[in-house]
């Protein structure tokens, strides 16, 4: 079995409705740039100060480390999440390239396999097939059709902002993927975490512009952004994680405590 571990699945990418748009969203069904300098530093202070991570770039980097730590994945392509019913949301960009790899004209490729449903302006909403589990049109022989050019919802599962709770990504690997935590996945390291990160980074940056082009969005009230959400997701997280390390703790100090009082006795 070839090694996959950051490598977008085949044939991922649907997102069930119910998760939009509270929280950044996911593949079919889902229930949420590592910067080098090669050679020395530039001469001009102006290109330099642009190579140099801003503050923001930092709290990213930062916050999208601990998002991924100790999760793993390597895609067993069972097709699982390209099957059953969801929504996979392209761009236009993504719509003509798609086109372009079907040798067909725009409005053809429009008619043939969007459906006529414009809840974000400058989005698409893909068909599926009109079979019992509702596959991703695309799918075939649990294959990706247009895999080369599949749009960025399916290439950056499963690093999706809401995925990346402990709760979540438990939730996925149980219900949906084989292919979390595999034991065969490599784990993340320093080569493959800028990868994962920066396809989390993706996904979040089309989710929000997603919700910005919703038609209600300039009449609805300020939602977090997709960085809050996932701070505090991952704060809660790292709370529970430090709360039952002390519980365990005191366990442990409770039964030394017991095990001198029978030795006294």
């Amino acid at each position: 079995m070839q090694l996959l571990p950051l490598s977008p699945l085949p044939f991922c990418g649907r997102v069930t409705p119910s998760q939009f748009p509270c929280q950044a969203l996911s593949p079919r069904n889902g229930r949420l740039q590592a910067r080098r300098r090669l050679g020395p530093p530039a001469a001009s202070p102006s290109t330099d100060s642009q190579q140099q991570p801003t503050q923001q770039d930092m709290f990213e980097t930062d916050l999208f480390t601990r998002a991924l730590k100790g999760k793993s994945f390597l895609c067993t392509e069972c097709g699982k999440c390209c099957t059953g019913s969801g929504e996979v949301w392209v761009s236009t960009e993504e719509c003509e390239r798609i086109a372009g790899y079907l040798s067909m004209p725009l409005h053809k490729f429009y008619q043939m396999y969007t459906k006529s449903y414009f809840k974000y302006n400058g989005w698409h909403l893909l068909k599926s097939k009109k079979n019992e589990t509702q596959d991703c049109i695309f799918l075939k022989d649990k294959l990706c059709s247009i895999h080369p050019v599949r749009p960025r919802q399916c290439s950056t599962y499963p690093w999706w902002p809401d995925l990346m709770g402990k709760a979540e990504w438990n939730l996925e690997k149980e219900e949906i993927c084989e292919g979390f935590d595999h034991p065969d996945a490599r784990p993340l390291d320093a080569e493959t975490l800028p990868k994962a990160a920066e396809q989390l980074r993706i996904s979040m940056k089309d989710n929000t512009m997603r919700l910005m082009s919703h038609k209600k969005y300039a009449k609805a009230k300020p939602e977090p952004s997709g960085l809050d959400l996932l701070e505090s997701t991952l704060r809660e997280q790292e709370l529970d994680e430090e709360l039952e390390e002390l519980e365990e703790q005191l366990q442990q100090q409770q039964q030394q405590q017991q095990q001198q009082q029978q030795q006294k006795q």
